[in-house]
């Protein structure tokens, strides 16, 4: 019975991960007004009565496609927290990840962002438990490595390295934004050294760089 049961398992996450696909290009060519249920089912194939049975609504769609991407950004990015180096170092090859994957996502992040602008709690709040868990697990990470940072002087030290942190959640989401729906592409690279030129003049220890 366990095995069946896990089969049935994997088959529903292959079936559910079919329609969140189909979902995503629906939503992507035809807009979230265009883009109905049986849309997404002609794409996948099968009944809008199926789809039914993994997701209550077109909403819901949306919200299992949101925490898909989050879930990729925070496996991505966490990588960079627990590999060798130093603290800001680490921190700031996990911000490249994560400004990498929407830039290679480019064209779901402007949907996105224009279906959502700015709503960074809405959208925190809209999560499924597991990926809130997953967001919270890399922010204590993440905190620690700022704490550490701080103890080493590469950060001020006249904050609280968690304003610190909603410091650069908070820069860092308004720059996606406004790189994605920028009408120019603008080069990965590039886009990088803006962002950390932005951040680390706010969190830097600029004292201990003039001495």
């Amino acid at each position: 019975m366990a095995e069946n049961a896990t089969f049935k398992d994997k088959m529903r996450a292959v079936a559910a991960s079919a329609m969140l696909d189909a979902a995503e290009a629906a939503l992507l060519e035809l807009g979230q007004e265009g883009a109905t249920i049986q849309h997404v089912a002609e794409r996948v194939g099968c009944a809008p009565a199926t789809l039914y049975l993994y997701f209550k609504n077109k909403e819901d769609l949306f919200n299992a496609l949101v925490q898909r991407h989050t879930m990729q950004m925070l496996d991505s990015a966490q990588e960079e927290l627990e590999r060798d180096g130093l603290p800001l170092e680490r921190i700031r090859r996990a911000i490249a990840r994560f400004l990498t994957y929407t830039l290679q996502n480019r064209a779901f992040f402007q949907y996105f962002f224009t279906a959502v602008p700015m709503r960074h709690s809405v959208i925190c709040q809209s999560l499924a438990a597991e990926t809130r868990d997953r967001q919270e697990t890399y922010g204590v990470k993440e905190l620690a490595l700022l704490r550490q940072a701080q103890q080493d002087g590469q950060i001020r030290p006249d904050i609280d390295p968690a304003i610190l942190q909603d410091f650069m959640v908070s820069v860092c989401l308004s720059f996606c934004e406004r790189t994605i729906l920028n009408a120019v592409p603008v080069d990965n690279v590039v886009a990088m050294e803006l962002l950390w030129g932005l951040l680390y003049g706010g969190i830097g220890n600029h004292t201990r760089d003039r001495a």
